[in-house]
């Protein structure tokens, strides 16, 4: 956790870095149509990955590392630079997610998607599981709770 904070601030430094050197280039006005222009490209590449997500995650249940590429991406467009849109470009690739699907699931000891979804699974710990349904019927007689007899 505490390596994102100097991995972003590297991210942001180099990002002013780029785009004084392309505002050099390419001068102010066009510098910030292009941050502009890559920013709704990236709006729309999310929007329909999330849309593509959302299917999917509507058809399968089981919760995929998949989900978690978009709003990273999402991230990376909005984070203002030249750098962030090309990473948030990479991230939606799919072959860039399944290697870092691998990755992960290697660094935190799972293989494959069903070692992630089995952190999802209902676990059980022996006894016996009964599954059974069951009726609420209103008693027809009324229960005599004694106090209405009459003492002879």
């Amino acid at each position: 956790m505490f390596k994102i904070f100097p991995a972003l601030l590297i991210l942001f430094v180099a990002e002013i870095a780029v785009i004084i050197k392309v505002g050099q280039t390419a001068g102010v006005f066009g510098t910030l149509t292009a941050l502009f222009v890559s920013m709704m490209i990236g709006t729309v590449l999310v929007k329909l990955s999330f849309r593509k997500a959302v299917v999917s995650a509507a058809e399968d249940p089981v919760p995929r590392l998949s989900l978690l590429w978009v709003p990273l991406a999402g991230f990376f467009f909005i984070f203002p630079g030249f750098i962030s849109d090309v990473l948030g470009l990479l991230i939606l690739l799919p072959p860039l997610q399944r290697l870092l699907e691998r990755r992960l699931m290697k660094k935190a000891g799972m293989s494959g998607i069903s070692g992630f979804a089995r952190g999802f699974e209902h676990r059980h710990y022996g006894g016996t599981t009964v599954d059974a349904s069951y009726t609420e019927v209103e008693d027809p007689l009324p229960q005599d709770s004694g106090k209405d007899q009459k003492k002879d």
